[in-house]
């Protein structure tokens, strides 16, 4: 670990199972050039109460409309000109409900109209709806979230001034400086977190660069009061909330081996690669 100014740890012994939590000055590296931290801060505290990791992409429904099924449209629409055609043929030796029908059909296939009194009720009549052609519509990725609780109880003086001063740490560094003579505001520090656990989880959290969006500090961690003679709880309850600055893309996982046109199966081979259409699924 590069450069590392200031260290805090609880508890004072290095436990099995264990956070490491870094902070480091905000700097985005140029494109092509590597990030060189110019500040290193090294946080260790115990596994927190929770270990749980989510992934999540953006997507939303959208109405295609008469584009859901644009290869038959030329066909559709000269059938319900057909249709149509023949219907109004119908009304006019008398057939009342063809007028009806044809409205209806017209409501069912012409976005706009549908949506008018008219249209509904004539398709309320008829029994027809448009078919919106509903889809998925990819929108991106949304930024990771994670939170962490840790319930710490310093078991000597010297452990709770280790706690105390580690939070006023995070506290200070969390928040933006004021720069530029009240003009400006610099950016607030860069977190990173791992858990170490003797091996290489996979599905164990990694935070990658993140600010600290959240920190909430109880000091009645065990639900009642409880302190010691110097005012030190006796079980403070700790919550950290991080959101990172990259969204995750497929190159983040696997080690990067994943691309469009490589996968790799459970054993380590290159399964056999054919194009899946609708009829063969």
């Amino acid at each position: 670990m590069p450069n590392v100014t200031d260290t805090f740890v609880f508890p004072l012994e290095v436990p099995e199972f264990y956070t490491r939590m870094s902070l480091r000055k905000y700097e985005r590296p140029k494109p092509g050039s590597n990030l060189t931290p110019s500040f290193r801060t090294y946080i260790r505290l115990p596994i927190p109460q929770q270990l749980a990791d989510s992934f999540n992409i953006s997507v939303s429904g959208n109405n295609m409309e008469l584009l859901g099924n644009i290869s038959n449209a030329p066909a559709q629409l000269a059938a319900a000109g057909r249709s149509l055609s023949e219907d109004f043929a119908a009304a006019k030796g008398g057939e009342g409900s063809a007028i009806m029908k044809m409205v209806g059909e017209v409501a069912a296939l012409t976005p706009g109209i549908s949506d008018s009194n008219l249209g509904k009720f004539s398709q309320s009549n008829l029994g027809i709806v448009r078919n919106p052609h509903l889809t998925s519509i990819f929108e991106g990725v949304a930024l990771k979230q994670y939170q962490f609780t840790w319930r710490i109880s310093p078991k000597s003086e010297k452990e709770a001034q280790s706690m105390n001063k580690m939070l006023e740490y995070i506290k200070a560094f969390m928040h933006p400086e004021i720069i530029g003579e009240g003009f400006a505001l610099d950016y607030p520090y860069l977190a990173t977190v791992e858990f170490v656990t003797g091996s290489n989880n996979i599905n164990l959290p990694n935070v990658s660069d993140s600010f600290i969006t959240g920190l909430n500090i109880n000091s009645i961690g065990g639900g009642a009061p409880a302190f010691y003679r110097d005012g030190t709880p006796v079980i403070t309850e700790i919550t950290m909330t991080f959101q990172e600055i990259d969204i995750k893309t497929r190159s983040d996982f696997g080690g990067g081996k994943y691309n469009s046109n490589r996968v790799i199966d459970s054993e380590g081979g290159l399964p056999p690669v054919r194009n899946v259409g609708r009829g063969d699924r």
